[in-house]
């Protein structure tokens, strides 16, 4: 492999990068890598060289950031700045450097450990308010984010392992508490990128309680990887491995209407008399294949369920099902990799849908019977009752729904719904509409 290239971001010995691309001449995907290990100068890049390697091979431009740490004039505000520095300057200068080689269009912020934390506040900077280190009014131009085990709540971190997480901002989390708050990930309102973390459920140092909690309160996709460890994250040999090349995949896709990546589509398990509803259903899962969006479905391989999942299979695009155990027991799911379906097998209705709930990033309701409409108005209710920010639709083709909203607005007319509330469902006959009106919506709820 050709040695690295290093572009200077900044005057500082340690404002460096090493850009290393891919075999080839065509424009690849940019990775911005951010090392982690506890903000301190003795720990630096270079444990990532591997990862860096293993991307570069599958296809990844891949710049490896330096920034400067506690020990070297880092920490408060100048780690932020020289992140901030680094990522708005580094698409440029790789340009420069390989003129043609990257696609401007496809560049992820991915980190591990604190980097991963970096990597989460570099993509949020517009949403930090205008006196805090690194403070943007222009959104950050990045594609997706991966975060390996990410210190996402500094004062929870302060004094685990060793003791060196404690001191990112010079001081425990006792003091300076402006600064930790204005750090605080959790501040900023839900994601508005594809934005996936990945926590093993053996990591001896971090919590993933954390990292549960960032992503209810970001929407951010969350993988707890079984059997793996802290740094078993950062080792292209580890079985987890697979699983953090596929998250980088999806976080580097184009976005698709309006930045939906995970769409929760609810519909029945037969295909009704109507076989129109079944062309729809096809098609559905058709086009949010082409769109970079992923299905996210209750897991079942019949009816209108069947034809959506095949159509975004058959479009190449990724499928994730949830289905009870009893019904897997009566054979009624799509489950298996083989069939292009990642599939988790929960034990209850309830846990069926409050996982689905949790992956999607908004709801959409095709033509179905008693089980799509009790889905349907359960997230509904759920963000009526603030208890998520994510919108709600309904895919009308032929006029199915009609009768459904007529009755809900003559609920309104006698003062048992807001009209409001009535309004603020996505309702329309052709996909691309919806899917734009329910990420306009999902914008506007995220500033709630």
């Amino acid at each position: 492999m050709r040695a690295p290239t290093i572009l200077a971001y900044g005057p500082d010995r340690s404002q460096v990068a090493e850009l290393r691309l891919p075999a080839g001449c065509g424009p690849a995907p940019l990775v911005l890598l951010l090392h982690g290990s506890y903000w301190q100068v003795e720990h630096d890049r270079r444990y990532l060289g591997m990862v860096a390697e293993d991307l570069v091979a599958r296809g990844y431009a891949v710049a490896d950031i330096r920034y400067r740490r506690i020990g070297e004039g880092g920490g408060w505000p100048t780690t932020l700045n020289d992140v901030a520095a680094a990522t708005d300057a580094l698409p440029g200068l790789v340009e420069q450097a390989a003129p043609g080689r990257v696609d401007l269009d496809r560049i992820v912020y991915m980190g591990h450990l604190a980097g991963g934390d970096l990597a989460l506040w570099a993509s949020r900077r517009h949403r930090l308010g205008s006196s805090v280190p690194g403070a943007t009014s222009t959104r950050p131009v990045v594609t997706g984010v991966v975060a390996l085990a990410p210190t996402c709540h500094l004062a929870t971190v302060y004094g685990v392992g060793d003791g060196t997480v404690a001191e990112p901002h010079d001081r425990g989390a006792g003091e300076f508490l402006d600064r930790y708050a204005a750090a605080d990930l959790a501040t900023l309102g839900q994601v508005e990128i594809p934005t996936v973390i990945v926590h093993g459920d053996r990591d001896e140092v971090l919590p993933v309680a954390m990292s549960r909690r960032y992503a209810a309160a970001s929407a951010a996709e969350l993988i707890v990887a079984p059997a793996t460890g802290l740094f078993d994250l950062v080792d292209p040999r580890a079985g987890v491995w697979p699983t953090i090349v596929d998250a980088l995949g999806r976080a580097g896709t184009r976005r698709g209407a309006g930045g939906l990546s995970r769409l929760a589509v609810f519909l029945g398990a037969r295909d009704g008399s109507d076989p129109a509803h079944a062309e729809t259903a096809y098609a559905v899962g058709r086009g949010l294949a082409d769109r970079g969006i992923e299905l996210v479905y209750g897991g079942g391989g019949s009816g209108l369920m069947g034809r959506v999942s095949q159509g975004v299979i058959d479009g190449g695009g990724r499928v994730y099902g949830v289905i009870p155990r009893f019904m897997v027991q009566r054979e009624w799911g799509r489950i298996g990799l083989e069939l292009g379906v990642e599939t988790t097998v929960v034990n209850t209705m309830h846990e069926r849908k409050a996982l689905m709930a949790e992956r999607a990033q908004a709801f959409l309701a095709l033509p179905g019977g008693l089980g799509t409409l009790e889905e349907l108005f359960e997230v509904w209710t759920w963000q009526t009752l603030a208890l998520h920010g994510k919108p709600v639709g309904l895919l009308n083709t032929g006029g199915f729904w009609d009768p459904l909203v007529a009755l809900l607005r003559g609920f309104a007319d006698v003062g048992f719904v807001e009209h409001d509330t009535i309004d603020q469902m996505v309702v329309g006959d052709q996909l691309d509409d919806v899917l734009e009106r329910l990420a306009s919506v999902a914008a506007v709820l995220r500033t709630r």
